[in-house]
Parts: structure tokens; sequence; C-alpha cells
């Protein structure tokens, strides 16, 4: 943890002069369920972790650690139902307080955003859909490499994904955030050209992204699950599949023997009918054929995959099964599925929306821009 906090420490310089308030704050799951959150936070000095909770801005209840740290994390439980705020103690001082997104009544809206470390994105379209849950398809950041920072250093590298918590204060502090690795979340030194490479490009543990996300499970793959909407969503760590075995390796080991694939296995054998939405980084027609056929064939035990692969907008469908694609910079290369129904250059994002009772759940690719709905489509609950 101390190297952790010496990280943190260099993260912040060049944020704010002076360090009364936390620099970034942001929210996630660490349990399968929505039981407690988890808030999180960084300081520019270390101090203990305090956060007050409530049913009201007043926040009456208190959970804290008198662990000297710079980078805080505390797990606070959830009410069944009704609004939820919380506050810090940081400096000597409280903070204003801060609205959880809460429990949707008769509709949960989740949405889903890809390749934030390529975009400036203006976020106003998902803050209008009052969205309870952000996923993400990887790529948060474009590297942790730079500015003298390199190798073993990068890996501890918080500043990247700070500055993107810290941008964004009206969503990562009100919506809890579930992500998905990529390759960049994780890059560690320039790529440049493999027969050259001596040493690894990529931190395949992903010790940044998992310091400052708690997540379910294994950190690196998690499923959460939100049992009032009969739904589940799973993360896994797919990208640049074809350079496992290699010095450009970023992902964990995908393969019929290997530990994720035994993990996600167990997972999708085990539940019954629901939703179940699988995220992640790679292409969509290279997870169909992995690990000859099998990731392909577990993922149609669920409801659909989404992906950041690509930079654009894109609905496939696969005997009646859907795979998506969406990014925040829909400007790049189109590496259009073969299965393909629906394709735009347009920045994007995914609504997934659950109505509570309901046998399908519409997914909606939207403009970034203004919220248009490009694509919309129904899905069904499927089980084994």
């Amino acid at each position: 943890m101390k190297t952790l906090c010496v990280a943190v420490l260099v993260a912040l310089v060049g944020l704010a002069e002076e360090a009364p308030l936390p620099k970034a704050v942001w929210l996630t799951y660490a349990r399968n369920e929505p039981t407690h959150l988890m808030v999180n936070w960084a300081t520019e000095r270390p101090c203990a972790s305090a956060v007050r909770y409530g049913s009201d801005a007043a926040c009456g209840a208190r959970a804290v650690s008198s662990e000297q740290t710079a980078l805080h994390h505390v797990e606070v439980p959830l009410p069944a139902s009704g609004e939820f705020y919380y506050r810090l103690e940081v400096g000597g001082g409280v903070t204003e307080a801060g609205k959880f997104a809460g429990f949707p009544g008769d509709e949960l809206r989740v949405a889903m955003v890809a390749d934030w470390g390529f975009a400036g994105a203006d976020v106003s379209a998902i803050l209008k859909d009052d969205v309870h849950l952000l996923a993400t398809g990887g790529d948060h950041v474009a590297g942790l490499h730079g500015g003298g920072i390199v190798g073993d250093a990068a890996k501890t590298n918080l500043m990247p994904h700070l500055k993107l918590l810290s941008a964004y204060p009206a969503l990562f502090r009100h919506v809890p955030v579930m992500p998905v690795l990529g390759n960049h979340d994780r890059e560690i030194r320039p790529r440049g050209k493999p027969e050259t490479l001596k040493e690894p490009v990529y931190d395949v543990e992903a010790t940044a992204y998992r310091a400052l996300f708690p997540l379910p499970d294994k950190g690196w793959c998690w499923q959460f699950q939100m049992p009032s909407f009969d739904v589940r969503f799973v993360g896994v760590d797919l990208n640049h599949v074809q350079d496992v075995g290699t010095f450009l390796q970023t992902c964990h080991d995908y393969r019929e023997a290997s530990e994720q694939l035994a993990w996600y296995r167990g997972v999708m054998e085990g539940a019954g009918t629901r939703f179940t939405l699988t995220l992640n980084n790679e292409k969509s027609s290279v997870v169909r054929g992995l690990a000859k056929g099998e990731w392909g064939r577990l993922m149609r035990r669920g409801t659909l995959t989404a992906t950041g692969f690509g930079y654009f907008a894109e609905r496939a469908e696969d005997g009646g099964f859907p795979w998506f694609n969406t990014s925040l910079n829909g400007t790049g290369a189109v590496y259009k599925d073969a299965l393909s129904r629906f394709v735009a250059s347009e920045n994007s994002y995914l609504l997934f929306r659950f109505r509570k009772g309901a046998s399908a759940v519409r997914v909606e690719l939207k403009r970034l821009a203004d919220g248009r709905v490009l694509d919309a489509s129904e899905w069904p609950k499927r089980g084994p």
C-alpha cells in the first residue's frame, strides 16, 4: 500500500494546489449484489478514511478506517429502497453530501461506454438518461507510461485514471461504475515493433486498475447481479488475444485450460434463466471462435455480449444472439462484423433498459452528442 500511496501523491500533483478536499471520488460495487456500496476517493496526503452516510443529507451513520492512506476505499451498507446520501471526512472537515443514484422502482437503466482514453466525452446525454449503473468496455485511458514513468514504475501510476475520475464528478460521484479492462488500461511502455521487444509492454495483472477499482471475484473478471430485475453483468478480460504468450500479452489467458475460461464456464452454466450480459474488449468475431468456440457457446447461454473493441457503433446477430460494439470515439476504421445488422461511425454509448417483470431487455445504441437513438432492439432472458 505504501507504494500505491506514493503513486497517488504523484498522480495528484497539478490537479490542485491545496488538498483539503478529495481530488477524485467514485463509487463501485465490491460484492456480487448491491447490498453494499464502495465509496472511493483520493487525497493528496495520507490520512484516515471516514464516510458518513444515511437516508438523508444529514448522514447520521459513520464508517471509518484508521489506516493512513492517500487512496481510500470504505464500504457502507445500502438500504433495500429509498434515497441514500454520503459525506467524506477529509482534511479536518466534511464534504457536501453526495447522492447515490439509488435503486429503481419500475425500470433499471444501465449505460455502457468504452474507449474513454481516446475521446473527450461530453456525458450530458448519459446523465439525462438518469442511469443507475455505469458499465464499461475498457480503454478508459490511453496508457500508464509517459513523463518519465515507464515499465515497473508505470504499474502503480494512478494518474491517468484519476484524471478521468476527477473530470466527471457529476457522473462518478453519483453513479457506481463497473469497469472492464482494455489493453491500454495497463500499457506500461510503448508497443514498438514486436521483433525488437525485450520486456513486457503490458501489466497483465493490472495493478493500478485493481488498486483503484474494488470489484467482485478476481477483480480483472467479475459478475454483478441485481436480483430484483433478474439481471447479471459479467465482465471478462479479453483483448489482443492473439498476443498471449508474447511480450505483447495484455489479457489473462483465455485458452481451453485457463483459469479464466473455467471461471466463466462456472458462471454461465451455474445459473437459471435471467438476463445475462457479458462485457469485454475484444472483437466479437474473434471471441466467438476462442477456445475452439467454447467462449461463443457459453456467451450464447446469456442474453447478449457487448464490447468496446472498435471505434464505431454496431449490432451483429449470430443465430438470434446479439453482439454489440460501442465507443465514445466513433470516428475510427470500421471493422464490420460479417454478421452485422447495424453499423454507424458515431460517438456512441449503449443504454440497457430493464422493466421489472419483463421478459426482454431493450437495448439502445445512442449518439453521444445528443442521446438520439441510433438503433433499438429487444432481447429475451436466456438460461442453460
